[in-house]
């Protein structure tokens, strides 16, 4: 049981520990594709809104689907988040968006982050 405890928790730390490892890539990137400070502190924060909306949400569908399923659910959707983040990101480098598109894909990026990175503490904390 212990090693259950730890592994859960482990996962939470690493869900966090995800959504913080992007933060400090956002400002050169917003610099780089020539976005505002503006525009970035409000992809970060539609990101953190999300998770804040969210969190109900998963309490909710953990009760009615299982914990674990809802943890499992959370990194999936994390990773989803981070592949249109990437895709996005690496779009705006190129040239391919610009302007209020790049803001646009990389703030509904975050904005997926954000939906699916509070599923995993909140199904840890309610297992």
């Amino acid at each position: 049981m212990a090693g259950i405890k730890f592994a859960i928790a482990l996962s939470a730390a690493l869900a966090v520990m995800a959504s913080t490892l992007i933060l400090p890539l956002i400002a050169p990137l917003v610099r780089e594709i020539g976005l505002s400070s503006t525009q970035g502190g409000l992809m970060v924060s539609t990101g953190s809104l999300a998770m804040m909306l969210a969190a109900p949400l998963w309490g909710r569908l953990s009760e009615r689907f299982g914990r674990r399923a809802v943890i499992v659910v959370g990194f999936l959707g994390i990773l989803l988040g981070y592949l249109l983040f990437a895709f996005a990101a690496r779009s705006a480098l190129a040239g391919e968006i610009a302007g209020n598109s790049a803001l646009a894909a990389l703030t509904a990026a975050r904005v997926v982050m954000g939906l699916f990175l509070i599923a995993v503490p909140a199904g840890a904390q309610a297992l």
